[in-house]
């Protein structure tokens, strides 16, 4: 049994969230990673206040913002099927945050059964995969069809909310072969 997941930053309002906001490792990702990636990721805490920083920062679904205990923790294992950015937080520098980055781009969308991507994001609401063709030995993956997104396999995504805490992490289902499974009905974020 097969089942995806979108993971992000909980909604807290106690806990900072990071944005990314670096246009060159966009125009990269929606080139298809034709050359080497940018050597850090430009990002800034969304707000000023003194909050609660976690060790998964990262509320927009594309962009997995991972502490340096929790990168390191995965490293070795994720690091067959993408590589860690240094993330550069305005006015902080780099060191505390590392972005992960998976480079297996997988056509494994059943276009028939999802909905049609939408807007510049290309945003697919309903995504149903090709169970088979899943990268089931790879942590995370993209698929063609909306680039910007990061699709976790199972056994990742647990590993994550293991070493992050249930707390600060919310990981919502996208699509399972399991029976009776039912994806989360905004499972993008957007």
């Amino acid at each position: 049994m097969v089942s995806v997941y979108a993971m992000l930053a909980r909604g807290d309002d106690a806990a900072l969230h990071v944005l990314v906001q670096d246009q060159a490792y966009a125009n990269w990702l929606f080139d298809g990673f034709p050359k080497d990636p940018p050597r850090s990721i430009a990002a800034y805490w969304e707000s000023d206040e003194e909050l609660r920083r976690t060790e998964f920062p990262s509320f927009a679904q594309g962009y997995p913002v991972l502490s340096k205990r929790v990168a390191d923790a995965v490293r070795d294992e994720f690091g067959e099927h993408g590589f860690f950015i240094p993330v550069d937080l305005r006015n902080e520098g780099t060191g505390a945050y590392e972005m992960y980055v998976p480079t297996d781009l997988v056509d494994c969308l059943d276009l028939e059964r999802s909905s049609e991507p939408e807007g510049w994001l290309e945003i697919i609401q309903r995504v149903v995969f090709v169970g088979e063709k899943i990268p089931t030995s790879a942590p995370a993956f993209r698929i063609p069809e909306s680039r910007e997104f990061v699709f976790w396999n199972e056994w990742a995504a647990k590993k994550i909310v293991e070493l992050v805490g249930e707390d600060d992490i919310e990981v919502r289902l996208v699509w399972s072969d399991v029976p009776g499974a039912t994806p989360h009905p905004d499972p993008m974020n957007i």
